[in-house]
């Protein structure tokens, strides 16, 4: 499949057919890996451990322990 590199700004982009990003299931806003290999140009989603996402993990982004105490009146869940 072919596509052609437009100017962005001061970059270059490439369109994706649709038929190829629904197969990587990504879409626009999606974060992708850019790498050069043997004179290719390699597109592909970023791969993450547990490791390396927990290590992400900072007192900023830390979500807040939800609340549990089971039910309180007559709600039903």
């Amino acid at each position: 499949m072919q596509s052609n590199i437009r100017k962005w700004g001061n970059s270059l982009g490439v369109r994706i057919p649709i038929q190829l990003a629904k197969k990587l299931n990504i879409h626009a806003g999606s974060t992708v890996t850019l790498e050069i290999e043997n004179g290719r140009l390699i597109v592909q989603t970023p791969r993450y451990d547990l490791e390396t996402m927990l290590g992400e993990i900072t007192s900023k982004n830390l979500h807040h322990q939800m609340l549990d105490d089971g039910q309180t009146g007559a709600e039903e869940w």
